[in-house]
């Protein structure tokens, strides 16, 4: 699942709305609606102390959040 599906799809589950989650981490709507929609957006337009708002009020890793294999396990 890439970057956009699981911001949206962990979101929804929540219940949270967009305009939730922008206020929440400090962007507005339409910069957020650029996270879950683009998927290169967040790794290029985002700063990393707001990637880290969003994957705690998702509930996910960081690592899960973008993707990324942790480069100190096999996970």
């Amino acid at each position: 699942m890439d970057t956009t599906k699981r911001i949206e799809s962990k979101r929804l589950k929540l219940g949270f709305s967009e305009n939730q989650i922008a206020e929440t981490i400090g962007k507005s709507l339409d910069s957020y609606c650029d996270i879950d929609w683009h998927a290169d957006e967040l790794c290029k337009a985002v700063a990393l102390r707001r990637i880290k708002q969003l994957s705690q009020i998702l509930g996910l890793e960081l690592f899960e959040l973008l993707a990324l294999q942790c480069p100190f396990s096999n996970e």
